[in-house]
């Protein structure tokens, strides 16, 4: 098999708000896996400016991003790119799919559908939030490859895909998470990765700091991309992070009292799985990815009500230390299952029925 891979997203949209890289992070290590599983398959990524680096070991195609066609956009650029090279399969975002066409299958991928607007309320936005391109793409494809079970279920109510049509490869978590690494902030701190699930809650979370900041840690190292919507005094001492490879997020991690996550139509749900396999506390939300994962072990709130982040928070304040040994030994365990080789594995089945 000869297998296209794009890392190119359609830019301008909502659903682009920030530079989080979580589409990145995870199509890094699965190909990783998937290179490791089987070193005879032929792979070549397709890129731009923004992705180009981020794949170095892989065979790559830059594509260029001027004069977009209008029937497709970024898509039909990456299409005309994939039928030059001659591959079988292309592994496209469907937030810039490939247009339709009949030299090669495409099968999409995606961490989320926050691009289809609200998933609860009255105005449930669906497929018909989809261009039209895009509507057509999904027709035409193999299916649709999403990172949660949880996913693969929204996909199907909402984008109206039977089950059979929508493949789960759940991410996996590098082994450095399992190591005992030296602190690279003083304890006691929590740690608030700042992504796109979890930017829409931080006025809830900064609201329940400010009502009991007892129930916090005294220091909160945040991570992630800089944006607009943060405040200049979260109320507490910070520490601030924008880019964090794998092992500085591993220490940080260990040796957190907390990971703060309380997130909105995560889908993908890998900090949660991470912060498990590191021993670490977590608070964040009981719908999508974060709950399939945790099962019993975080500590759960609606995460845009700040009450309900107290009551939460008030869980670990009430547990005694053996109790907590047991929480952590069970994340631990559910967290041991995420591995990026049974995640490349999914990803092989998946592009094999395609």
């Amino acid at each position: 098999m000869f297998l296209g891979v794009s890392t190119l997203t359609e830019r301008g949209r909502s659903y682009r708000f920030m530079d989080d890289r979580i589409e990145l992070r995870f199509l890094q290590q699965a190909l990783r896996a998937v290179r490791k599983l089987d070193p005879d398959l032929r792979l070549v990524l397709f890129t731009d400016g923004d992705t180009h680096d981020a794949f170095p070991e892989f065979e790559r195609v830059r594509v260029d991003s001027r004069g977009w066609s209008a029937l497709g956009g970024r898509g039909a650029n990456v299409r005309q790119a994939a039928r030059r090279c001659g591959v079988d399969t292309v592994l496209a975002p469907l937030s810039c799919p490939l247009p339709p066409h009949h030299s090669f299958m495409q099968l999409l991928f995606l961490t989320d559908l926050l691009f289809l607007g609200p998933a609860s309320g009255r105005n449930v936005a669906r497929a018909d939030r989809l261009s039209r391109n895009a509507r057509r793409a999904l027709r035409a494809s193999g299916g649709v490859l999403c990172t949660s079970h949880a996913l693969q279920k929204a996909c199907a109510s909402r984008l109206a895909l039977g089950l059979e049509r929508v493949y789960v490869a759940p991410p996996g978590v590098s082994e450095v998470f399992d190591k005992d690494l030296p602190p690279l902030a003083e304890p006691p701190y929590g740690v608030f990765p700042v992504n796109r699930y979890t930017l829409p809650c931080l006025p809830a979370l900064r609201e329940a700091l400010k009502k009991r900041p007892e129930l916090f840690p005294p220091l909160v190292v945040v991570i992630g991309p800089a944006t607009p919507q943060e405040p200049d005094d979260w109320g507490c001492g910070t520490i601030r992070i924008e880019r964090c490879p794998d092992a500085v997020l591993a220490s940080l991690l260990h040796h957190a009292d907390l990971l703060l996550y309380p997130a909105v139509d995560d889908g993908c749900g890998m900090a949660v799985a991470e912060a498990l396999r590191s021993g670490t506390p977590v608070l964040t939300a009981r719908t999508g990815a974060p709950s399939e994962w945790g099962g019993n072990v975080p500590a759960y709130c609606d995460p845009e009500n700040a009450t309900s982040i107290i009551q939460a928070l008030r869980r670990f304040q009430d547990e005694t230390p053996a109790e907590r040994g047991d929480r952590l030994a069970m994340g631990r365990g559910a967290a041991s299952e995420a591995t990026w080789e049974r995640c490349a594995w999914k990803l092989l089945a998946a592009l094999k029925h395609t």
